[in-house]
């Protein structure tokens, strides 16, 4: 799988979660994680990309 396969599946999913459950604003966030980890992926900050889907991990199940 590659890397831009694999945000793509991220973001799939995310159309599941619920904006009435987690709210817009969360939903607005969980999204701009993804987007903020890809993009240190592709310049090859692996460990900060790691942090940032960890925060989304912890978002997401927050809820």
């Amino acid at each position: 799988m590659t890397l831009e396969k694999a945000f793509s599946e991220l973001r799939a999913g995310l159309n599941f979660v619920e904006s009435e459950v987690v709210g817009v604003e969360t939903k607005l966030q969980l999204s701009s994680l993804l987007e903020e980890a890809q993009t240190a992926y592709v310049q090859g900050e692996q460990k900060k990309g790691a942090h940032l889907l960890q925060d989304f991990e912890a978002l997401i199940f927050k809820t």
